[in-house]
């Protein structure tokens, strides 16, 4: 089976692109030395194209297909360099991708949390993410409904009073010693700048709760709380 797959993929800032590759011939390998192969053909094509990088994608990998799985890194769009090794008849798949630089971000939201803020030693996962960039584009809406099926929800919590839409079901019995469902639909939707807690990454969007069916402590049967949210067009 052989296959060309060229994708368009659009972001914020600026594209480089690599592709993966099945080579089919000997000498469509690394050689070892650099970015060069076996092949003149194929070394041309790389100066050409600007590779920066050729190399095995899986290394120690068992598995025939991801041994042979190669990646190419250029500086460029990788489009044309996918159409001209396809044109090679040296690989058995050719398949683009795309990866990007942070856009700048000059004025970072900035939110009195605690948790976010370091104050008790957590808030790492706000940072990793650049949430403080991706508010400046967006904060959620409350049009969009988020559902969460979990053990529990604490609908009078400071963070999510205003966001959370609580479903009570009279065949499910809420487990308060928890806190998960809380937790969960904080980390979508927990109110900033309030001195409490910490913040949503889509603060503005609304939280449908679900309990589940519990057997044991904090555990339990999503499926039918699931159902449910999809009955309600969550």
């Amino acid at each position: 089976m052989t296959s060309l797959t060229i994708q368009s993929i659009y972001g914020q800032g600026t594209a480089n692109g690599y592709l993966y590759v099945q080579p089919n011939d000997p000498t469509a390998y690394p050689s070892g030395s650099g970015n060069a192969t076996g092949n003149t053909l194929l070394n041309s094509i790389f100066t050409t194209h600007n590779v920066i990088e050729y190399k095995q994608s899986f290394p120690g990998a068992t598995n025939a297909f991801l041994a042979n799985a190669y990646e190419i890194h250029l500086n460029g769009f990788p489009d044309s360099l996918a159409y001209a090794l396809w044109n090679t008849n040296l690989f058995s798949q050719v398949e683009t991708a795309s990866y990007y630089t942070i856009a700048d971000c000059p004025n970072p939201m900035s939110i009195n949390d605690p948790i976010p803020n370091g104050t008790n030693g957590d808030g790492w996962e706000l940072e990793a993410i650049d949430a403080y960039c991706a508010w400046t584009i967006t904060t959620g809406d409350p049009a969009i409904t988020v559902g969460v099926a979990d053990t529990e929800f604490d609908e009078s919590h400071d963070d999510l009073v205003d966001n959370l839409i609580y479903h009570e079901d009279d065949s499910a019995t809420p487990m308060p010693d928890c806190r998960h469902g809380t937790l969960v639909s904080g980390l979508v939707s927990a109110k900033p700048n309030n001195n409490a807690w910490t913040a949503g990454i889509g603060y503005n969007t609304t939280i449908a709760g679900y309990v589940v069916n519990t057997s044991t402590f904090c555990t339990g049967q999503p499926w039918q709380a699931v159902w449910r949210a999809f009955i309600d067009g969550t």
